[in-house]
């Protein structure tokens, strides 16, 4: 069985932390967005993002569904709507996953649009209609 390929991420060095039986769902996205993020926000969710990129890649997809919404609620970046809607799209909640690929089709850069149509286009097909 092979693993599909973890969430981008910068390649760091990661020490081995048990993973839990069952994740707790994650903290909801939606809503207003703090306008200003503190140093230590960004670390937070940082170093949270990177351990969703691991759980990803160990095929924990519920852990890392929660693990990149924290840091989302953190820190809010749009590439880890992509990663978190990648893991919801695992789990098998494609509208939770189709939500955030819309929020991050607004908020992320352009330049990302004809990838996500190539890769969810079918999944979530009203990307297409999107400004």
């Amino acid at each position: 069985m092979s693993v599909p390929p973890a969430p981008s991420a910068e390649p760091l060095s990661l020490p081995d932390s048990p993973s839990p039986r069952r994740a707790a769902p994650p903290a909801p996205v939606t809503g207003a967005v703090r306008k200003s993020t503190s140093t230590e926000d960004v670390a937070a969710a940082r170093a949270l993002f990177i351990e969703g990129v691991r759980a990803y890649s160990l095929a924990d997809y519920a852990r890392a569904r929660m693990l990149f919404s924290h840091a989302y609620q953190a820190a809010p970046r749009p590439q880890v709507l992509y990663n978190l809607a990648d893991c919801e799209l695992q789990l098998g909640d494609r509208q939770a996953a189709c939500e955030h690929l819309e929020q991050f089709w607004m908020d992320g850069p352009a330049t990302e649009h004809p990838s996500l149509l190539a890769k969810f286009g079918t999944t979530c097909p009203h990307l297409a209609q999107l400004p």
